[in-house]
């Protein structure tokens, strides 16, 4: 026994080599696993990445689709597509940070104490692929920022060739003096200003504005588009900056119900609606837009933004300077609420929204919203129409007065000396006439007006004025508000004929009230159609009845059978 315990520790058991077959089994299972282990972590990859891309859309625009059959819902797609395909990239990005830092290297060759500093909509990532880049230079010790202009000017223009840049304007006297230039390469424009101190501020705010309201992106891109095709997205000939657009939604959003109620479930089709109604409509001349303290309106005249001689130009208070009036140089503020309210005319006539951002608004391109060609031109074609009417009424007048005088004259014979003279008198008193009428007629229609926005504001003067936007939110009685709408904007006295506006609170009104107002809607509705969940539940349906109709004949078969056996032994028997 010993001996053999002693062979097992001196001889211990030999491990079985694999054979040749075996290790090729085992080499191209080990080959298997490793691919599946491969492709199995690059699906769940592709997974996390479209998960996390989910989550991030969810976050800014929130995860409900409306149903496209109705306007709002259509508009929403339409929103989320023009959004997907000119959202900012990251070759975009790129490429704007290569002319940065080109252009720094010709600012730094001039100025060396100098800091250039990036804001504006490419500082926040509010930029389209077609947008400008927004630089300023910070210089110490500079009387004016004019001499830094002229300086940078004249050195782009010696260095054209080299860094391959273009001076396209200066504006030198403009409220902020600039240097445009454009880059040969990919055309696109860059706007040199001098010691703008607010850049910091105003890009942390529009990224804080971003977090807080999710369909502030979308809607601001959209309708930076809109603008920029009708030519009113440059404040130095009468448009609006995008600062200013980004603060005009926010105080849109700060009073919107369904937004604050139920932040989840919000369709940008609506909203777009909305604000380009709620804004055509709106009282620039004796209303100002603030978004401080929760939002507010208040009472223009009686505030220290107002100017006599340009009651037109809005008052949109800046958020970082409560001084400063971002919307100064605006002053074709009519052109554009005339704009958006054409726009609201074509999205209810379902037309598609990539015609308003790609098409500007024409005769030739939309005749049939243009009832007239001046209608551009021209914002209130009513009250040109009553003042031509007045004028023709006094001028029929006196042409009667000179045919009564005519007669006489001519039955008098001894007066053809005299008949030279009267005529030139009755000439000059038909001028003096005329004018003083007018001025008469002037005076009188701004004194009523006058009085009748003074006895109305007379208690909200040196007070925050606060309301709410006349807005619906069902979609059924949105469709009848829509098309009480008139086709040509006219201009009024604010608030005026607020009888025959709608105050939703007052609407209570039941299912079958919406459908005869539904009935009583211009434009077709499309009917509801079947959904796929409908169709799957009618296939379910009906396959349970023709398994329970061969159940049943399989049943009486076997009763059959059953009776026939029987019958047999019975007989047998």
């Amino acid at each position: 026994m010993q001996n053999k315990q002693n062979n097992k520790q001196v001889n211990p058991t030999k491990q079985e080599l694999p054979t040749k077959e075996e290790k090729k089994k085992n080499e191209r299972e080990e080959e298997k696993k490793e691919k599946n282990g491969r492709k199995g972590n690059q699906k769940k990859n592709e997974r996390d990445r479209r998960w996390k891309k989910r989550e991030i859309r969810n976050k800014r625009y929130g995860a409900y689709k409306p149903d496209p059959r109705n306007i709002g819902g259509k508009v929403h797609g339409e929103i989320m597509e023009f959004v997907k395909k000119y959202e900012p990239n990251k070759r975009d990005d790129s490429r704007r940070n290569y002319i940065v830092t080109r252009i720094k290297e010709v600012i730094y060759e001039v100025l060396d104490r100098a800091e250039v500093v990036v804001y504006g909509s490419f500082a926040s990532g509010t930029y389209l692929p077609d947008s400008d880049i927004d630089i300023t230079v910070l210089v110490e010790n500079v009387s004016t920022p004019q001499q830094i202009i002229y300086v940078l000017e004249k050195h782009f223009l010696d260095t054209v060739a080299d860094h391959g840049f273009q001076v396209i304007q200066t504006l030198p006297f403009a409220r902020v003096p600039l240097v445009k230039i454009k880059d040969k390469n990919s055309g696109i424009q860059v706007d040199i200003s001098c010691n703008v101190l607010t850049c910091f501020q105003s890009v942390q705010f529009t990224k804080q504005a971003i977090e807080l309201y999710p369909p502030l992106l979308p809607l601001l891109l959209v309708l930076k588009q809109f603008l920029r095709v009708n030519q009113y997205n440059e404040p130095f000939y009468g448009g609006i900056s995008s600062f200013t657009l980004l603060l005009l939604i926010v105080s849109f959003l700060q009073f919107h119900p369904v937004f604050n109620q139920q932040r989840q479930k919000t369709d940008l089709g609506s909203l777009l609606l909305d604000f380009f109604y709620f804004y055509s409509t709106f009282d620039f001349y004796h209303l100002g837009i603030s978004v401080l303290h929760g939002g507010l309106y208040f009472y223009k005249p009686s505030s220290t933004y107002y100017i006599p001689n340009q009651p037109e130009i809005p008052v949109i208070v800046d958020p970082l300077n409560e001084a400063h009036n971002t919307s100064n140089s605006s002053f074709a503020i009519s052109k554009i609420c005339l704009a958006f309210r054409f726009a609201t005319t074509l999205l209810l006539k379902r037309s598609p929204l990539f015609s308003l951002l790609f098409r500007k608004l024409t005769p030739q391109n939309f005749p049939n919203l243009f009832s007239f060609q001046n209608q551009i031109e021209n914002p209130n074609p009513n009250q040109l129409e009553n003042n031509l009417e007045n004028q023709n009424q006094l001028k029929n007048n006196l042409e009667n007065q000179l045919e009564n005088q005519n007669q006489n004259q001519n039955q008098n014979q001894n007066q053809n000396q005299n008949q030279n003279q009267i005529e030139n008198q009755i000439q000059i008193k038909i001028q003096n006439h005329l004018e003083n009428n007018l001025e008469n007629q002037l005076e009188n229609q701004i004194q009523n007006q006058n009085t009748q926005s003074i006895n109305y504001f007379s208690d909200l003067q040196n007070k925050n004025f606060r309301s709410e936007p006349y807005i619906i939110s069902t979609p059924k009685l949105r469709y009848y508000y829509y098309s009480l709408l008139s086709p040509i904007p006219q201009k009024q006295i604010p608030f005026q004929n607020t009888q025959n506006r709608i105050n939703p609170s007052r609407l209570n009104l039941s299912s079958s009230q919406d459908d005869k107002l539904l009935k009583s809607f211009p434009y077709k509705i499309k009917p509801q159609k079947s959904s796929k969940n409908h169709k799957q539940q009618n296939f379910i349906n009906q396959n349970k009845k023709k398994n329970s109709k061969k159940k049943n004949k399989n049943k009486n078969k076997n009763k059959n059978k059953n009776s026939a056996k029987k019958s047999k032994e019975i007989n047998s028997n």
